[in-house]
């Protein structure tokens, strides 16, 4: 019972922080992606396939949801202005924030924690800036977010406890995660390595292939089918243009890719020192023709693996940048609005509070190291945050051409839990050390 008032009233702040911040600035807030997503809610709706060769279809069926209730179609354009819809899914957006703020607080009661600290780790989540502000944004990262911690909390369960309902919940989150956002695609296997290195069960190692052979069979069904639909054989077209991307920002060389019109294109650009993707694709609209979409991808790989080490290790010194940094939309115009009274010291403690997520690179070896040593749930937990952590750290900076902040925006919990619980334990032991002298 003492859990359920602790839980209402983190709730209950969290629920107060997000009408104070709707009241400072009501509506929503759209980006480019966004007009991506509705592109391809667009077509769910039209021909009533989930298949799209840009877009995964779990976040654009979330924003078609209310025309659907509603049995209105989709306008024709997103035009950018207001749509009542789309205030309902900005709102609905808030409450998904809420619910992962209280699940937040179980996974870490769940792991162990003692309840004043995963009441105020909690209320951290809560009062996020970052967080706070992408739930204005109809892209994907509110939704995901509670993916995330969900997927988590069912994990730390069953490491706790291992039962095949577990198993099979997680089986389908895996789904769900990577065709919410389609960078997910390897984090499963982490889970799932986690799941049967714990237990060591014969029953945990057979739910772990079988759901490894299903998750595999269902990404290659869709992907047949995508062919079959839009001649592309793959999840999202949207990684072939984030690795053109990381071409043009490292200024890579094209030379080792084949000849032809895709890499004449590309060299007019790389000429005039253009870091945007997307304004080739703009400037060359037959570039999102079918019969473009195996040459761009041979195009990106051929080009990255001949330029390997330059990429790897240009990639490898913007970590840092990327741990720390805030994503560019919080740089802008709409960041700007919010940055008075307690929302703007909301904002500066957690511009503040993000340049201690670069201890987690000091919290590395000691968490692995106590992990693999004790085996105890409550340090695997720890290394399994870090580890999911610096997953979503490295598909920002090696799979990414820019706002590493956003990328990284899923694992913030995450880092902040690692980062400040191996802080306060060094600082606890410099303190015993000192007493003992």
């Amino acid at each position: 019972m003492k859990n359920l008032f602790a839980m209402m009233a983190l709730v209950i702040c969290a629920s107060v922080i997000r009408i104070a911040f709707y009241r400072a600035g009501p509506g929503y807030w759209a980006t480019a992606d966004t007009l991506s997503y509705y592109g391809t809610a667009q077509k769910i709706v039209r021909t009533r396939t989930l298949v799209d060769p840009w877009r995964t279809p779990v976040y654009p069926a979330f924003l078609a949801l209310p025309f659907i209730l509603e049995s209105k179609p989709l306008p024709d354009t997103y035009y950018g202005g207001f749509m009542y819809e789309f205030l309902v899914i900005r709102i609905a957006q808030s409450v998904v924030g809420i619910v992962t703020v209280a699940l937040f607080y179980l996974l870490l009661l769940e792991m162990g924690f003692v309840k004043k600290l995963a009441w105020l780790l909690g209320l951290f989540v809560a009062c996020n800036w970052s967080l706070l502000l992408f739930e204005y944004l109809l892209i994907t990262e509110t939704l995901y977010l509670l993916w995330l911690v969900g997927t988590m909390l069912i994990a730390v369960s069953a490491l706790r406890r291992w039962h095949i309902g577990k198993g099979i919940t997680l089986g389908a989150l895996f789904v769900i995660g990577v065709f919410l956002r389609p960078s997910t695609i390897v984090l499963p296997f982490l889970f799932i390595f986690f799941l049967a290195w714990f237990h060591r069960k014969r029953t945990v190692a057979v739910w772990a292939i079988v759901t490894i052979l299903l998750y595999a069979g269902m990404l290659i069904t869709y992907s047949g089918v995508n062919a079959y639909y839009s001649a592309y054989s793959g999840i999202s077209r949207i990684g072939d243009v984030n690795l053109l991307g990381k071409i043009f920002q490292y200024q890579l060389s094209i030379q080792n890719a084949k000849d032809g019109e895709i890499k004449d294109i590309v060299a007019r650009y790389t000429g005039e020192k253009q870091t945007d993707p997307w304004q080739v694709y703009s400037e060359n609209w037959h570039l999102y023709n079918a019969q473009y979409v195996q040459p761009m991808h041979q195009f990106v790989f051929d080009v990255l693996r001949g330029n390997a080490s330059s990429y790897l290790l240009q990639s490898m010194q913007e970590i840092p940048s990327a741990v720390v940094a805030p994503s560019d939309i919080e740089s802008d115009l709409l960041a700007e609005r919010y940055t008075h009274n307690f929302l703007g010291f909301l904002k500066y403690m957690n511009d503040f509070l993000r340049k201690g997520y670069i201890l987690i690179f000091a919290a590395l070896p000691v968490y692995i190291y106590r992990a693999w040593t004790k085996k105890s749930l409550y340090w695997v937990s720890l290394a399994l945050f870090l580890l999911v952590g610096l997953y979503y750290i490295g598909v920002g900076v090696y799979l990414t051409y820019g706002d590493y902040g956003r990328h990284v925006l899923p694992a913030t919990p995450f880092l902040f839990v690692v980062s400040y619980v191996w802080c306060y334990r060094v600082m606890r032991g410099i303190f015993v050390w000192v007493k003992r002298l």
